[in-house]
């Protein structure tokens, strides 16, 4: 769960964020329809607890509350395994004091669906629905309160000029749940003094409501004594990855390991370290049969904090482990000796003759292939699809693990290196399903694979800008200059939305 360093850097330690992030985790749950039992609760809280990095202040910890609820959700109701994209805004530093301007900017409507909409997560429709507000009028009202944000933003030196709305949001809903200072401890919330607070504090205001509930208890805000508030303890896993071109095996593979792993993924299984040698010793079942042969697996052993729980496991370690397998070559695990070969098919009789006249029409066929012009080989073939969006275009690609991706857009007429020399870090496109996903943001996009990436790469960029074609320049240069190389083109737009 990555944050970028942000807002302070605290040294809050996790006794501190134990309450804020119980209230956090417990209200995601309920906005997503889980039954919320004491177990439930705490499973969820500890695998948020370990995945928080350290040093976190206390909004910090909430936001990232929030997307560590999204993980679990993705374990439980669809057994995927992912790291879930982290707000890029979250380094900009929101209080209570950008709450209270955007209230007060807001009429009697646009403060209620502030509340409810942005601050509590409730769907606009249903927001309408609760306080008897025509639909139009509550999302005139939603519409209103983004006006102010971006007059606010523009107050505090920070211009929203070309966020979209999903962005602009996501930032008024950080301003609508930022808590006041000086909330009481657990003992506190029920007093006078607590209640009045609790009245102008969107986090107590929650603890209230879910304590009134019954989905918690004052006793769940109150933290472990010692360490026990972050839990230290670390396990080993292998994280196992089945090549895309041998997914007809997926079926006997994943029987096979379905005693000693759990899916993670499409492709993707968890081993626990004591369960290597059964593993290995169904992989090598396998591989004499050829499904999958040994090329067409990889892993990687990783240690972190994580814990095993009934078919899943918590914590940030199974998305470490297999960003760490995607890194290993295809044919090498760890923990596991090399694989054999596939045996050889029993001989039948009749071949022999087959095989006299297949050599024949080979000899015939191979003096034509030989003859035809053979277009220069690349090193790493390069298949792409290109799908318009509203800020440019959605690529979906794939490329052999080792090859080294570069990425060049035209935007506003102008040519752009968005990526450059990526080779280890596509991990981070990886989509889990054996290929990658980029979002590009102009009129067109190229997509280069090679060995090691196109050399003088800026410099073929600005000899092409000066062409009436600069993106099919550019092309046509790294053709010449670079012969080993995959290219991928995005198609003309009128052409890809007819498709």
């Amino acid at each position: 769960m990555p944050v970028p360093r942000a807002i302070a850097d605290s040294t809050e330690p996790a006794r501190g964020l134990w309450a804020s992030v119980t209230i956090r985790v417990a209200w995601e749950l309920v906005l997503n329809g889980v039954q919320t039992r004491a177990e439930t609760l705490a499973e969820v809280r500890e695998h948020v607890l370990r995945s928080l990095p350290r040093g976190l202040s206390v909004p910090e910890a909430e936001e990232l509350a929030s997307q560590g609820v999204s993980e679990w959700l993705d374990r439980v109701r669809q057994g995927r395994y992912r790291r879930v994209a982290t707000d890029p805004d979250l380094a900009i530093a929101v209080d209570a004091g950008w709450r209270q301007r955007l209230s007060s900017a807001l009429d009697g409507v646009g403060d209620v669906v502030l509340k409810l909409h942005f601050g509590d997560g409730f769907p606009i429709g249903v927001v309408a629905r609760n306080a008897a507000l025509d639909p139009s009028r509550a999302e005139a009202a939603r519409e209103g309160i983004r006006e102010a944000m971006r007059e606010l933003a523009a107050e505090e030196n920070l211009s929203l000029v070309g966020w979209p709305v999903g962005r602009v949001d996501r930032l008024i809903r950080r301003v609508a749940t930022v808590a006041e200072p000086g909330c009481p401890g657990p003992g506190g919330l029920f007093t006078d003094e607590g209640r009045s607070h609790a009245d102008r504090c969107p986090r107590c205001s929650r603890a209230v409501r879910l304590v009134r509930g019954g989905v918690l208890s004052p006793a769940d805000l109150f933290p472990p004594e010692g360490d026990a508030a972050r839990p230290s303890d670390r396990i080993r896993v292998l994280a196992l990855l089945l090549h895309p071109d041998a997914r007809r095996h997926h079926e006997a593979l994943a029987q096979a390991l379905a005693p000693v792993s759990i899916s993670v993924g499409a492709d993707a299984w968890l081993v626990a370290e004591s369960s290597l040698e059964a593993l290995t010793e169904a992989l090598q079942r396998l591989a004499l049969q050829g499904s999958p042969a040994r090329h067409h697996l990889r892993g990687a052993i990783v240690s972190g904090s994580g814990r095993w729980t009934r078919d899943r496991v918590l914590g940030p370690l199974p998305v470490l482990a297999v960003e760490a397998a995607r890194a290993r070559p295809w044919g090498e695990i760890m923990g596991v000796e090399d694989l054999p070969a596939p045996l050889p098919p029993p001989p039948r009789a009749g071949s022999w003759w087959a095989a006299a006249a297949l050599l024949c029409l080979f000899a015939i066929g191979m003096g034509a292939f030989v003859a035809r012009p053979r277009p220069n080989p690349v090193d790493y073939p390069l298949q792409a699809a290109f799908e318009p969006a509203e800020q440019g275009w959605e690529a979906r690609f794939s490329t052999d693990e080792l090859a080294t991706v570069d990425v060049v857009v035209r935007r506003q007429g102008s040519l752009e290196i968005r990526h450059a020399g990526v080779r280890e870090a596509k991990g981070r496109w990886a989509t889990g399903q054996g290929d990658y996903r980029l979002d590009l943001d102009g009129e067109e996009a190229l997509i280069v694979s090679s060995q090691g990436g196109v050399p003088d790469l800026r410099a073929r960029v600005d000899a092409a800008r000066q062409d009436p074609d600069p993106l099919g320049s550019l092309e046509a240069r790294i053709r010449v200059g670079s012969p080993g190389a995959a290219l991928s083109r995005t198609p003309p737009r009128v052409v890809a939305k007819a498709l």
